[in-house]
C-alpha cells in the first residue's frame, strides 16, 4: 500500500470523526429521521400515493400527535451538507459544503403543509412541482 492511499484513507476517517463530534444532533435523532424517510419509501411503494400524516404514523407504530412531534424535532435537523467533489484542476477529491436540505430529505417534500404542524405532507415526488 502506497503512503498516499493509506493517508488519505486516515486523513478522511479523522475528518468525519471531527465531524461526528461536532454534531450538534444526537445519532438517535438522525436514526429516526432516516426511519421515517424509510416508513414513507414503503407506504408510497405499498399505496400507489403520497401517503398522509396518519399513514406514516400508523406505520411506524406511533400515534398522529407522536409523529407529528418527531417531525417537529427533525425540522431543524439538516441546515446543510457535505459533499465529495472532484477538483477540476488537481482532479483530487475535496469536501464541499453544500448549504441547504440535502437532496435525499426530497422524501419529505409535498404538495400541501399539515394544518397542525405546518410541515409539507410526505411525498417523494410533488406532481405540481411545490415543495421545499
Amino acid at each position: 500500500m502506497q503512503f498516499r492511499s493509506y493517508a488519505q484513507f486516515r486523513i478522511r476517517g479523522a475528518i468525519l470523526d471531527s465531524l461526528r463530534t461536532l454534531d450538534w444532533s444526537p445519532r438517535e435523532l438522525r436514526r429516526k429521521g432516516r426511519a421515517v424517510e424509510e416508513a414513507i419509501r414503503v407506504l408510497t411503494a405499498r399505496l400507489g400515493h403520497a401517503p398522509g400524516e396518519a399513514e406514516v404514523a400508523a406505520e411506524m407504530g406511533q400515534n398522529l400527535e407522536e409523529y407529528q412531534q418527531l417531525l417537529g424535532d427533525l425540522k431543524g435537523l439538516e441546515i446543510g451538507t457535505l459533499h465529495m467533489e472532484r477538483n477540476e484542476d488537481s482532479g483530487e477529491e475535496e469536501l464541499a459544503y453544500v448549504p441547504g436540505r440535502p437532496r435525499r430529505i426530497r422524501s419529505f417534500a409535498a404538495c400541501g403543509a399539515s394544518s397542525k404542524t405546518g410541515w409539507p405532507r410526505a411525498s417523494p415526488i410533488c406532481p405540481t412541482g411545490s415543495g421545499w
